[in-house]
């Protein structure tokens, strides 16, 4: 068409088909429009209707264009042009006009073709005849028209019997009338050549298989639409692939087996990836062994699956249920592991020698039904080098239940076991010794015992404790059952609970132990750590401690009744010397009155005691040097102490300077003395030793406030009755005593505890029924000696003013009275507040203020320090019924004039009074 086209007139590129058609129109010129697109395409009214730009003409009134078959060819479309007497065809291709052809040019072309197609026929033909693969041609019924040698030969139909004939029938197929079977829908044989002849368009390379009465024959069938012979029809080209389809078969299995493999290895190699990550952080073989067994059956879908492991002294057996178990299974696994471990190589051992542990698969379900015998059983030993050491079992109820080709990923994993094992023994080794190196060392006793409880580790401390609470030793056959008569598993259930338990160990001496017990890891690695603490000195501080603080309260509520009375004596003694002021000396009414004031007196030394007790009243201390005060002492002893009692003083030449109240030193001798005579009643002897210590920190543990350092020892022991430990553990209590009605107050030791407490020592007793008591005093050491004594001066008098400040209005009063008596004139304030505004009433006219410690409100440390910041010069004396406590030290320290203890005396007021006035 094309070359036809060439000495045609052709239209312009950009010419539209409308534009065509009416310049031929105007030329009067009859046409017809055929579309070209590779075939003839009909052409009617309707086409051009489609094509832009031709509404128009039609509507134009263009003349009626006839109808082109779609099947027909040049020859027959210009036969019908002819017969319609038409003189030109329209050629479009893609939508758009190619040109115009005349008719007399096509037909003279047609029969130049003519010739040439029957020459191009002929060679056709022979290339039919001729051709390899089986061809056929078929008219739209399927009936073959034309067939060559080679599909002849291979249906054994020869060609002049096949021509009309079913192709089916033709092709050996069972259905071979080819469309009355309902299943000649489905043959793509059918199918395809159909298709061809209806729509005119190739189908290549269509696969289908025809049954035939010997078999299927697979083809690959070519189909193309062909004119033959005036008609329309479809030529057919088949090709045998039954035998590549088969190998092509073939090779698809091998793929699938080939990816299934490499899915199985893939899996293989991911557990055993999985497994080497996490084996490798286990710490015991209880874990190790769990982890092999759990992916084990990953590989080998098992219903119960064991191991036996012989290492050392550990020999353990686990057995993992994926599924109940019968008890024949159970009894026959059992037996069967160790059978087999014999057999293998590994020691013959007995059930009761082995510590069998069960465990279940995270999915067991004990609902479902049992494992009633095994079908598939599986074994392999665990081997480090030429030592059979243990053995992996596996088992399962289905016959055949393990696929052969999971054995070399087995290997691999029980190899990786083993390896595991070597690895976890090296590193429980080396664990072992740190551990041992770590505990040796340590001061509590501890002690590891492996699972049948046998004591695998014991430290020095702990060899020294144990022989105390079990037979069993580092190394022996005893297993820890009880420890000092406790069960260890109720020590177990302590420890849980955030106790421990104590252990008492009969004396002498008698010790007391704290143990706990912990469990540590897990199935089949499980042990116990045993920790035992001497905590004999531990209680013993505890006790004294306690004790401290009970005499700590009894001492305060003391102090406060002391203060108290001493406000009481201080009005009956002021009012008392007040009186004997005003009467005759050598009157009854005046010895009368120096009797009340002598048994005050008495009355103020023991409430001295009570306040030195309760660490209110601190004395006097000094430096003196004990060893001439104790021989002066201990010679006052021998006048009063029975001669049954040998009495001796035991002192190395020196000096012993403490800071210390001679008088409360002179009552803490007496006191122990007495005790010690009392306890002696048919006699005995008393020993008075002094001696010096160098104490450490050890000191801390006796009464936290003590300091490491040198101390003056004062040890006071005798050969008396002795005190058993419960009276032992009362002895400095207040008021205790086990002497009879009257003859003790219980004050005696309570009262040296007080006073050693107040010198900054510590006291401490021991003692044995039958052998005595020794009593130790610790004073620290002064390093200087002791001066001598102070000379007494005369009751000094006076004329200035003195401001007394106490809001006890009896104390007050007697005050004034005492004060007047000597001279001075007073004025009183009744609380802190007053005192400080009636010092600011009299600017420069009060000499000196007398204020009591404590008041209620503003007490005297709040008053002295308001006095000196509105007259840095004031003189402030200060006292209490408290004695000279730290309080009063302080404000001494800060430049108080002086302390006196009350009850006050008519002597001790004058003289301190004076001493304050004069500066000294």
């Amino acid at each position: 068409m094309r070359e036809l086209l060439e000495e045609a007139l052709l239209l312009p590129s950009d010419d539209s088909v409308g534009e065509a058609l009416r310049r031929f129109s105007e030329d009067g010129v009859p046409f017809a429009l055929v579309m070209v697109e590779g075939r003839w395409r009909y052409v009617t009214p309707g086409t051009l209707a489609g094509i832009p730009g031709t509404r128009t003409l039609m509507d134009a009134g263009l003349p009626e264009v006839p109808e082109v078959p779609p099947d027909l060819s040049l020859r027959e479309a210009l036969d019908v042009l002819e017969g319609e007497k038409k003189d030109a065809l329209v050629v479009l291709e893609g939508g758009r006009p190619l040109g115009v052809l005349r008719r007399s040019r096509v037909l003279d072309h047609l029969l130049k073709q003519a010739g040439e197609a029957r020459e191009v026929a002929e060679e056709l033909a022979a290339v039919f005849r001729t051709s390899p693969l089986p061809i056929l041609v078929v008219d739209g019924d399927l009936r073959v028209l034309e067939m060559n040698d080679v599909l002849s030969e291979c249906t054994g139909v020869p060609i002049e019997e096949a021509l009309g004939r079913s192709m089916g029938e033709v092709l050996g197929c069972v259905e071979g009338e080819c469309g009355s079977s309902p299943v000649c829908r489905g043959c793509r044989v059918r199918r395809a050549v159909s298709s061809t002849f209806r729509r005119g368009r190739p189908r290549r390379d269509v696969e289908a298989t025809v049954v035939r009465g010997a078999g299927e024959l697979r083809l690959l069938v070519n189909a193309a639409p062909l004119s033959y012979r005036g008609r329309r029809a479809v030529v057919v080209a088949m090709q045998d692939v039954t035998e590549k389809g088969r190998l092509l078969e073939e090779l698809r299995e091998l793929n699938e087996s080939l990816e299934r493999r490499v899915q199985e290895r893939t899996f293989e190699l991911q557990v055993l990836y999985e497994l080497s990550q996490k084996i490798g952080y286990t710490l015991s073989y209880g874990d190790l062994f769990k982890l092999v067994l759990r992916y084990l059956h990953r590989v080998l879908p098992y219903d119960v699956a064991g191991s036996i492991l012989v290492l050392d002294d550990l020999k353990e057996m686990f057995l993992k249920k994926a599924r109940p178990l019968s008890e024949e299974v159970v009894r026959k696994v059992k037996g069967t592991i160790f059978e087999t471990f014999a057999e293998v190589g590994g020691p013959r051992l007995e059930p009761e020698e082995v510590e069998e542990i069960v465990i279940e698969a995270h999915d067991y379900d004990p609902s479902s039904p049992q494992v009633p015998h095994l079908g598939t059983e599986f074994f392999l030993p665990l081997a480090v080098g030429k030592d059979i050491i243990g053995l992996i079992f596996a088992g399962a109820e289905k016959e055949g239940a393990f696929a052969r080709g999971r054995r070399e990923v087995v290997d691999t994993l029980v190899r990786q076991a083993a390896i595991s094992v070597q690895r976890l023994k090296a590193v429980l080794t080396a664990e072992r010794t740190r551990l041992e190196a770590a505990v040796e060392g340590m001061g509590e006793g501890v002690v590891v015992l492996d699972g049948k409880r046998m004591i695998a580790v014991a430290n020095p401390r702990a060899r020294e404790f144990l022989p105390l609470f079990t037979e069993a030793g580092l190394g022996g056959e005893k297993p820890v059952s009880r420890l000092g008569g406790v069960e260890l598993d109720v020590i177990l259930e302590m420890t849980r609970s955030g106790r421990y338990q104590e252990v008492v160990v009969p004396g002498p001496p008698e010790r007391i132990f704290e143990i706990t017990a912990s469990p540590f890891g897990e199935e089949g690695s499980r042990g116990t750590v045993i920790v035992i603490r001497d905590v004999t000195e531990e209680r013993e501080a505890q006790r004294m401690q306690a004790q401290q603080e009970r005499l700590a309260v009894v001492g305060q509520m003391a102090g406060g009744i002391a203060h108290d009375f001493n406000n009481i004596l201080s009005i009956i003694m002021g009012y008392a010397e007040i009186a004997l002021m005003k009467v005759e000396p050598e009157s009854e009414l005046g010895e009368c009155l120096r009797t009340i004031i002598f048994q005050g007196s008495r009355a103020a030394r023991l409430i001295r005691q009570v306040l030195e007790f309760s660490r209110r009243s601190t004395g006097e201390p000094r430096p003196m040097d004990l060893l001439p005060f104790l021989k002066e002492t201990v010679k006052f002893l021998r006048s009063s102490i029975q001669e049954s009692i040998e009495l001796s003083l035991k002192a190395e030449p020196g000096t012993y300077i403490v800071n210390a109240d001679p008088t409360q030193m002179q009552q803490v001798i007496m006191n122990l003395a007495v005790n010690a005579r009392d306890a002696m009643p048919g006699g005995g002897r008393l020993e008075v030793r002094l001696d010096k210590v160098e104490l450490g920190e050890e000191v801390r543990s006796w009464d936290p406030e003590l300091i490491p350092g040198r101390y003056v020892r004062i040890t006071v022991r005798d050969t008396g009755t002795g005190m058993p430990p419960e009276v032992l553990e009362r002895a400095l209590d207040p008021f205790f005593t086990t002497k009879e009605p009257g003859r003790g107050t219980g004050l005696g030791l309570f009262q040296v505890y007080g006073i050693v407490k107040q010198h900054r020592g510590h006291i401490s007793i021991e003692s044995d029924v039958g052998k005595g008591t020794s009593v130790r005093v610790y004073l620290p050491e002064l390093a200087q000696v002791a001066p001598s004594e102070e000379r007494k001066e005369e009751v000094p008098r006076g004329s200035e003013t003195v401001l007394v400040v106490e809001d006890e209005g009896g104390v007050r009063e007697s005050l004034r009275g005492i004060l007047e008596g000597l001279g001075y004139k007073v004025i009183t304030a009744s609380d802190g507040e007053e005192g400080l505004r009636l010092y600011r009433e009299h600017p420069g006219k009060i000499d000196v203020v007398l204020s009591d410690m404590v008041m209620l409100g503003m007490g005297g440390r709040e008053l002295y320090r308001r006095l000196r910041d509105i007259d840095p010069g004031a003189r402030v004396l200060i006292m209490s019924g408290y004695g000279l406590s730290e309080e009063v030290r302080e404000l001494i320290s800060e430049g108080a004039a002086g302390f006196i203890q009350k009850p006050i005396s008519m002597e001790k007021l004058a003289r301190e009074l004076r001493k304050a006035l004069d500066g000294r």
